[in-house]
Protein backbone atom coordinates (compact mmCIF):
# COMPACT_ATOMS: atom_id res chain seq x y z
CA UNK A 1 0.00 0.00 0.00
CA UNK A 2 0.80 3.68 -1.24
CA UNK A 3 2.35 5.85 2.29
CA UNK A 4 3.30 8.99 2.53
CA UNK A 5 6.28 8.80 3.08
CA UNK A 6 7.10 6.25 0.19
CA UNK A 7 6.22 5.65 -3.22
CA UNK A 8 5.89 2.13 -4.54
CA UNK A 9 5.56 1.47 -9.08
CA UNK A 10 3.90 -0.62 -10.17
CA UNK A 11 4.95 -4.09 -10.96
CA UNK A 12 5.23 -5.23 -14.69
CA UNK A 13 4.76 -8.82 -14.98
CA UNK A 14 6.42 -10.94 -18.08
CA UNK A 15 3.96 -13.56 -17.58
CA UNK A 16 6.23 -15.37 -20.43
CA UNK A 17 8.60 -15.84 -16.98
CA UNK A 18 8.22 -18.94 -15.47
CA UNK A 19 8.84 -17.14 -11.90
CA UNK A 20 6.53 -13.87 -13.21
CA UNK A 21 3.94 -16.41 -13.71
CA UNK A 22 4.27 -17.61 -10.59
CA UNK A 23 3.44 -14.25 -8.92
CA UNK A 24 0.52 -13.33 -11.11
CA UNK A 25 -1.01 -16.60 -10.28
CA UNK A 26 -0.47 -15.42 -6.36
CA UNK A 27 -2.22 -11.49 -7.61
CA UNK A 28 -4.97 -13.43 -9.30
CA UNK A 29 -5.36 -15.17 -6.02
CA UNK A 30 -5.20 -11.77 -3.49
CA UNK A 31 -6.03 -9.05 -5.70
CA UNK A 32 -8.79 -6.80 -4.30
CA UNK A 33 -9.64 -6.28 -8.49
CA UNK A 34 -8.76 -7.60 -11.40
CA UNK A 35 -8.84 -6.36 -15.24
CA UNK A 36 -8.67 -8.74 -17.86
CA UNK A 37 -9.96 -7.19 -20.81
CA UNK A 38 -7.28 -8.77 -23.35
CA UNK A 39 -10.48 -10.32 -25.25
CA UNK A 40 -12.43 -7.53 -25.99
CA UNK A 41 -9.14 -4.99 -27.03
CA UNK A 42 -7.99 -7.25 -30.16
CA UNK A 43 -10.87 -7.59 -30.98
CA UNK A 44 -11.16 -3.21 -31.06
CA UNK A 45 -8.05 -3.21 -32.67
CA UNK A 46 -9.00 -5.36 -35.64
CA UNK A 47 -11.86 -2.35 -36.42
CA UNK A 48 -9.27 -0.09 -35.84
CA UNK A 49 -7.39 -1.86 -38.50
CA UNK A 50 -9.83 -2.91 -40.57
CA UNK A 51 -11.93 0.31 -40.50
CA UNK A 52 -14.27 -0.68 -43.84
CA UNK A 53 -15.71 -3.18 -41.40
CA UNK A 54 -18.09 -0.55 -40.30
CA UNK A 55 -20.34 -0.73 -43.22
CA UNK A 56 -20.51 -4.65 -42.46
CA UNK A 57 -21.24 -7.03 -40.56
CA UNK A 58 -18.08 -8.51 -38.94
CA UNK A 59 -17.98 -12.95 -38.61
CA UNK A 60 -17.39 -14.06 -35.44
CA UNK A 61 -14.35 -16.17 -36.84
CA UNK A 62 -12.58 -13.44 -38.20
CA UNK A 63 -12.46 -11.85 -34.92
CA UNK A 64 -11.37 -15.19 -33.46
CA UNK A 65 -8.55 -15.71 -36.15
CA UNK A 66 -7.18 -11.89 -35.41
CA UNK A 67 -6.72 -13.00 -31.84
CA UNK A 68 -4.99 -16.09 -32.58
CA UNK A 69 -3.04 -14.00 -34.88
CA UNK A 70 -1.36 -12.08 -31.69
CA UNK A 71 -1.76 -15.25 -29.45
CA UNK A 72 0.09 -17.76 -31.86
CA UNK A 73 -2.35 -20.30 -29.74
CA UNK A 74 -0.87 -19.74 -26.57
CA UNK A 75 -3.14 -19.48 -23.65
CA UNK A 76 -3.76 -15.65 -23.32
CA UNK A 77 -2.77 -15.06 -19.93
CA UNK A 78 0.80 -15.53 -21.21
CA UNK A 79 0.23 -12.71 -23.60
CA UNK A 80 0.96 -8.83 -23.16
CA UNK A 81 2.31 -7.97 -19.51
CA UNK A 82 0.18 -8.24 -16.12
CA UNK A 83 0.71 -4.81 -14.03
CA UNK A 84 0.35 -5.16 -10.46
CA UNK A 85 -0.50 -1.68 -8.45
CA UNK A 86 0.30 -2.05 -4.82
CA UNK A 87 -1.78 0.84 -3.70
CA UNK A 88 -4.63 -0.39 -4.49
CA UNK A 89 -4.11 -3.83 -5.07
CA UNK A 90 -5.56 -4.07 -8.16
CA UNK A 91 -4.47 -6.26 -10.97
CA UNK A 92 -4.57 -5.61 -14.80
CA UNK A 93 -3.82 -7.20 -17.94
CA UNK A 94 -2.29 -4.94 -20.27
CA UNK A 95 -1.23 -5.70 -23.97
CA UNK A 96 1.99 -4.95 -25.25
CA UNK A 97 3.31 -1.21 -25.48
CA UNK A 98 3.07 -0.72 -28.81
CA UNK A 99 -0.29 -2.21 -28.92
CA UNK A 100 -1.66 -0.42 -26.15
CA UNK A 101 -0.77 2.59 -27.56
CA UNK A 102 -2.01 1.66 -31.01
CA UNK A 103 -5.16 1.40 -29.10
CA UNK A 104 -5.53 4.47 -26.90
CA UNK A 105 -4.56 6.78 -29.38
CA UNK A 106 -6.54 5.27 -32.30
CA UNK A 107 -9.42 8.31 -31.67
CA UNK A 108 -6.61 10.98 -31.89
CA UNK A 109 -5.95 10.09 -35.46
CA UNK A 110 -6.09 11.63 -37.94
CA UNK A 111 -5.95 15.08 -35.73
CA UNK A 112 -2.62 13.81 -34.60
CA UNK A 113 -0.96 11.81 -37.28
CA UNK A 114 0.50 8.23 -36.67
CA UNK A 115 3.98 9.65 -37.02
CA UNK A 116 3.49 12.84 -34.87
CA UNK A 117 1.80 10.41 -32.28
CA UNK A 118 5.30 7.92 -32.30
CA UNK A 119 7.20 11.43 -31.77
CA UNK A 120 5.10 13.00 -28.79
CA UNK A 121 5.05 9.65 -26.99
CA UNK A 122 8.96 9.49 -27.36
CA UNK A 123 9.37 12.82 -26.21
CA UNK A 124 10.68 13.88 -22.34
CA UNK A 125 8.46 16.70 -20.61
CA UNK A 126 9.00 18.27 -17.07
CA UNK A 127 6.05 19.37 -15.41
CA UNK A 128 7.51 21.58 -11.66
CA UNK A 129 3.98 22.22 -9.74
CA UNK A 130 1.31 19.52 -9.46
CA UNK A 131 -1.57 21.99 -8.80
CA UNK A 132 -1.83 23.96 -11.88
CA UNK A 133 0.28 21.21 -13.44
CA UNK A 134 -1.60 18.45 -12.35
CA UNK A 135 -4.00 19.14 -15.29
CA UNK A 136 -1.27 19.56 -17.36
CA UNK A 137 0.00 15.77 -16.87
CA UNK A 138 -3.39 14.48 -17.51
CA UNK A 139 -3.72 16.18 -20.49
CA UNK A 140 -0.69 15.13 -21.71
CA UNK A 141 -1.31 11.70 -20.78
CA UNK A 142 -4.55 11.58 -22.51
CA UNK A 143 -3.50 13.15 -25.73
CA UNK A 144 -1.22 10.09 -25.80
CA UNK A 145 1.64 12.80 -24.48
CA UNK A 146 5.45 12.03 -23.71
CA UNK A 147 6.26 8.26 -21.54
CA UNK A 148 9.14 10.12 -20.53
CA UNK A 149 7.97 12.96 -17.89
CA UNK A 150 9.27 14.42 -14.35
CA UNK A 151 7.29 15.63 -12.18
CA UNK A 152 8.14 18.08 -9.12
CA UNK A 153 6.22 19.01 -6.28
CA UNK A 154 6.87 19.32 -2.43
CA UNK A 155 3.24 19.52 -0.88
CA UNK A 156 0.49 16.99 0.12
CA UNK A 157 -3.07 17.31 -0.91
CA UNK A 158 -4.63 19.73 0.86
CA UNK A 159 -8.94 19.50 1.12
CA UNK A 160 -8.91 23.16 -0.05
CA UNK A 161 -6.98 21.89 -3.61
CA UNK A 162 -9.61 20.11 -4.05
CA UNK A 163 -11.60 22.90 -5.90
CA UNK A 164 -8.60 22.71 -8.45
CA UNK A 165 -7.09 19.25 -8.95
CA UNK A 166 -9.20 15.96 -9.95
CA UNK A 167 -9.48 13.71 -6.88
CA UNK A 168 -11.25 12.88 -3.98
CA UNK A 169 -11.19 13.57 -0.59
CA UNK A 170 -10.22 9.89 -0.43
CA UNK A 171 -6.66 11.07 -1.05
CA UNK A 172 -6.46 14.29 1.30
CA UNK A 173 -3.09 13.87 2.70
CA UNK A 174 -0.50 12.09 -0.09
CA UNK A 175 1.66 13.45 -2.21
CA UNK A 176 0.69 15.66 -5.11
CA UNK A 177 3.35 13.74 -7.37
CA UNK A 178 2.20 10.25 -6.18
CA UNK A 179 -1.45 11.67 -7.05
CA UNK A 180 -0.22 12.22 -10.46
CA UNK A 181 1.89 9.54 -11.14
CA UNK A 182 -0.65 7.06 -10.17
CA UNK A 183 -2.74 8.40 -12.65
CA UNK A 184 -0.46 8.06 -14.82
CA UNK A 185 0.34 4.50 -14.22
CA UNK A 186 -2.83 3.33 -14.39
CA UNK A 187 -3.66 4.84 -17.48
CA UNK A 188 -0.30 3.83 -19.32
CA UNK A 189 2.22 1.20 -17.15
CA UNK A 190 4.92 1.56 -19.71
CA UNK A 191 5.20 5.22 -18.61
CA UNK A 192 9.02 5.88 -17.48
CA UNK A 193 8.61 8.85 -14.51
CA UNK A 194 11.40 10.61 -12.38
CA UNK A 195 9.34 11.84 -9.46
CA UNK A 196 10.97 14.94 -7.20
CA UNK A 197 8.76 14.18 -4.18
CA UNK A 198 10.33 16.71 -1.85
CA UNK A 199 9.74 19.64 -4.70
CA UNK A 200 12.97 21.12 -6.34
CA UNK A 201 15.73 23.07 -4.75
CA UNK A 202 18.75 25.06 -5.93
CA UNK A 203 20.32 21.70 -6.34
CA UNK A 204 18.52 19.65 -7.92
CA UNK A 205 17.55 21.32 -10.71
CA UNK A 206 20.18 19.78 -12.95
CA UNK A 207 19.09 16.25 -12.11
CA UNK A 208 15.16 18.27 -12.96
CA UNK A 209 16.13 19.40 -16.37
CA UNK A 210 19.06 17.72 -17.50
CA UNK A 211 18.99 13.90 -16.49
CA UNK A 212 18.88 11.47 -18.09
CA UNK A 213 19.31 14.25 -20.73
CA UNK A 214 17.71 17.28 -21.14
CA UNK A 215 13.96 17.18 -21.61
CA UNK A 216 12.18 18.88 -24.92
CA UNK A 217 9.30 21.35 -22.75
CA UNK A 218 9.52 22.36 -19.42
CA UNK A 219 5.65 23.64 -17.91
CA UNK A 220 7.00 25.39 -15.06
CA UNK A 221 3.75 26.12 -12.51
CA UNK A 222 5.67 26.91 -9.44
CA UNK A 223 4.80 29.11 -6.73
CA UNK A 224 8.38 30.19 -5.57
CA UNK A 225 9.30 33.03 -7.51
CA UNK A 226 13.10 32.59 -6.56
CA UNK A 227 12.74 28.97 -7.94
CA UNK A 228 10.90 30.11 -10.88
CA UNK A 229 13.75 32.41 -12.20
CA UNK A 230 16.64 29.86 -11.35
CA UNK A 231 15.00 27.65 -13.50
CA UNK A 232 14.53 29.54 -16.36
CA UNK A 233 18.54 30.47 -16.06
CA UNK A 234 18.93 27.02 -16.41
CA UNK A 235 16.68 26.27 -19.10
CA UNK A 236 17.61 29.11 -21.10
CA UNK A 237 21.66 27.72 -20.56
CA UNK A 238 20.63 24.54 -22.19
CA UNK A 239 17.96 26.17 -24.73
CA UNK A 240 14.94 24.25 -23.08
CA UNK A 241 11.35 26.00 -23.89
CA UNK A 242 9.61 27.10 -21.12
CA UNK A 243 5.76 27.32 -20.90
CA UNK A 244 3.37 28.51 -18.09
CA UNK A 245 0.20 29.32 -17.20
CA UNK A 246 -1.11 31.87 -14.57
CA UNK A 247 -4.82 31.65 -13.40
CA UNK A 248 -7.25 34.34 -13.48
CA UNK A 249 -10.39 34.15 -12.85
CA UNK A 250 -11.99 31.93 -15.33
CA UNK A 251 -9.08 32.25 -17.69
CA UNK A 252 -5.48 32.39 -17.97
CA UNK A 253 -2.49 33.75 -18.90
CA UNK A 254 0.01 31.94 -20.80
CA UNK A 255 3.46 32.26 -21.36
CA UNK A 256 6.02 31.01 -23.56
CA UNK A 257 9.77 31.32 -23.64
CA UNK A 258 11.09 29.46 -26.76
CA UNK A 259 15.32 29.31 -25.17
CA UNK A 260 15.39 26.63 -28.09
CA UNK A 261 15.28 29.08 -30.55
CA UNK A 262 16.04 32.16 -28.76
CA UNK A 263 19.03 31.41 -26.60
CA UNK A 264 19.52 35.28 -25.12
CA UNK A 265 16.27 35.87 -24.82
CA UNK A 266 15.19 38.12 -21.89
CA UNK A 267 14.00 36.25 -19.21
CA UNK A 268 9.56 36.93 -18.92
CA UNK A 269 10.21 38.49 -21.96
CA UNK A 270 12.22 41.65 -20.52
CA UNK A 271 8.45 42.36 -18.42
CA UNK A 272 11.09 42.58 -15.32
CA UNK A 273 14.73 43.98 -15.96
CA UNK A 274 17.03 40.82 -15.61
CA UNK A 275 19.20 42.58 -13.42
CA UNK A 276 16.20 42.62 -10.51
CA UNK A 277 15.35 39.07 -11.16
CA UNK A 278 18.83 37.84 -10.52
CA UNK A 279 18.63 39.50 -7.20
CA UNK A 280 15.76 37.83 -5.88
CA UNK A 281 16.63 35.44 -3.09
CA UNK A 282 14.42 32.72 -0.87
CA UNK A 283 14.17 36.03 1.65
CA UNK A 284 12.77 38.14 -0.79
CA UNK A 285 9.65 39.31 1.17
CA UNK A 286 6.05 38.04 -0.26
CA UNK A 287 5.10 41.76 -0.95
CA UNK A 288 8.11 42.37 -3.64
CA UNK A 289 7.43 38.99 -5.13
CA UNK A 290 3.79 40.29 -5.49
CA UNK A 291 4.99 43.24 -7.39
CA UNK A 292 7.29 41.77 -9.72
CA UNK A 293 5.28 38.90 -10.78
CA UNK A 294 2.16 41.39 -11.31
CA UNK A 295 4.40 43.54 -13.64
CA UNK A 296 4.96 40.22 -14.94
CA UNK A 297 1.44 39.42 -15.88
CA UNK A 298 0.81 42.74 -16.65
CA UNK A 299 -1.58 44.45 -14.56
CA UNK A 300 -4.56 45.34 -17.08
CA UNK A 301 -4.42 41.69 -18.26
CA UNK A 302 -6.07 40.45 -14.61
CA UNK A 303 -9.38 40.54 -14.26
CA UNK A 304 -10.95 42.49 -11.61
CA UNK A 305 -11.97 40.14 -9.19
CA UNK A 306 -9.06 38.91 -9.12
CA UNK A 307 -7.25 42.24 -8.72
CA UNK A 308 -10.03 42.76 -5.97
CA UNK A 309 -8.80 39.62 -4.36
CA UNK A 310 -5.08 39.52 -4.54
CA UNK A 311 -5.45 42.78 -2.49
CA UNK A 312 -7.12 40.82 0.10
CA UNK A 313 -5.39 38.62 1.02
CA UNK A 314 -3.50 38.55 4.60
CA UNK A 315 -6.84 40.52 5.42
CA UNK A 316 -10.60 38.61 4.65
CA UNK A 317 -8.09 35.74 2.24
CA UNK A 318 -5.44 33.82 3.53
CA UNK A 319 -4.13 33.24 -0.05
CA UNK A 320 -4.64 34.05 -3.56
CA UNK A 321 -8.24 32.40 -5.42
CA UNK A 322 -7.52 29.70 -7.73
CA UNK A 323 -10.83 28.08 -9.75
CA UNK A 324 -10.62 24.18 -11.16
CA UNK A 325 -12.03 25.84 -14.50
CA UNK A 326 -8.60 28.25 -14.91
CA UNK A 327 -6.79 25.15 -13.92
CA UNK A 328 -8.71 22.43 -16.42
CA UNK A 329 -8.13 25.61 -18.96
CA UNK A 330 -4.33 25.63 -18.10
CA UNK A 331 -3.80 21.87 -18.70
CA UNK A 332 -5.31 21.78 -22.20
CA UNK A 333 -3.12 24.87 -23.38
CA UNK A 334 -0.03 23.24 -21.98
CA UNK A 335 -0.36 20.00 -23.38
CA UNK A 336 -1.23 22.14 -26.94
CA UNK A 337 1.71 23.88 -26.76
CA UNK A 338 3.99 21.01 -25.55
CA UNK A 339 2.77 18.75 -28.30
CA UNK A 340 3.02 22.53 -30.99
CA UNK A 341 6.77 22.34 -29.68
CA UNK A 342 7.67 18.76 -29.25
CA UNK A 343 6.32 18.22 -33.34
CA UNK A 344 8.27 21.69 -34.27
CA UNK A 345 5.32 23.42 -35.29
CA UNK A 346 5.22 27.37 -35.76
CA UNK A 347 5.33 28.72 -32.19
CA UNK A 348 6.15 32.02 -30.93
CA UNK A 349 7.56 33.27 -27.81
CA UNK A 350 5.43 35.72 -26.26
CA UNK A 351 2.45 36.63 -23.19
CA UNK A 352 -1.09 35.40 -24.59
CA UNK A 353 -4.23 36.09 -22.37
CA UNK A 354 -6.73 33.17 -22.98
CA UNK A 355 -10.29 34.78 -21.48
CA UNK A 356 -13.69 32.91 -21.85
CA UNK A 357 -14.48 36.22 -20.33
CA UNK A 358 -13.83 38.04 -23.28
CA UNK A 359 -15.21 35.66 -25.46
CA UNK A 360 -18.46 34.80 -24.41
CA UNK A 361 -19.54 37.51 -22.54
CA UNK A 362 -20.35 39.88 -24.04
CA UNK A 363 -20.23 42.71 -20.75
CA UNK A 364 -16.64 42.67 -20.86
CA UNK A 365 -16.79 44.62 -24.19
CA UNK A 366 -18.79 47.54 -23.00
CA UNK A 367 -18.27 51.17 -22.34
CA UNK A 368 -18.89 50.60 -18.81
CA UNK A 369 -17.04 47.42 -18.34
CA UNK A 370 -13.96 48.81 -19.80
CA UNK A 371 -13.91 51.90 -17.47
CA UNK A 372 -14.46 50.25 -14.38
CA UNK A 373 -11.63 47.79 -15.17
CA UNK A 374 -9.70 50.89 -16.04
CA UNK A 375 -10.17 52.45 -12.54
CA UNK A 376 -9.60 49.06 -10.67
CA UNK A 377 -6.47 48.50 -12.62
CA UNK A 378 -5.28 52.20 -11.40
CA UNK A 379 -6.27 51.09 -7.90
CA UNK A 380 -4.41 47.73 -8.11
CA UNK A 381 -0.97 49.02 -9.39
CA UNK A 382 -1.32 51.95 -6.77
CA UNK A 383 -1.49 49.65 -3.77
CA UNK A 384 1.33 47.65 -4.96
CA UNK A 385 3.53 50.40 -6.03
CA UNK A 386 3.74 49.71 -9.88
CA UNK A 387 4.40 52.31 -11.74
Amino acid sequence: MSKKNNFYKPLLLNPRSKNNLGKINKFLKTANFIVDEIDNQISELFYIRHPKSIFRKVKKSELSNFRKSFYEQQDKKLFGTWVYYPWNNHLVHFLPESLHTEIRTSRNRNLITKKEQEKFYNASIAIAGLSVGNSSVANLLYSGGPKNMHLADYDHLAASNINRIRTTFINVGKKKTDLSAQEVYEVNPYSNLKLFRNGLNIKNLDNFLLKPRSVDVLIEEMDNLYLKVQIRLLARKHRIPVIMAADNGDNIIVDIERFDLEPNRPLLHGDVPEKELLAITPETPKIEAARIISRWVHPENVVPRMQGSLLEIGKSLYTWPQLGNAAFLAGCAMSYLARKIILEESLKSGKFNLSLDHVLNPEYQSKDFLLKKKKSTNEFKKVLNIP
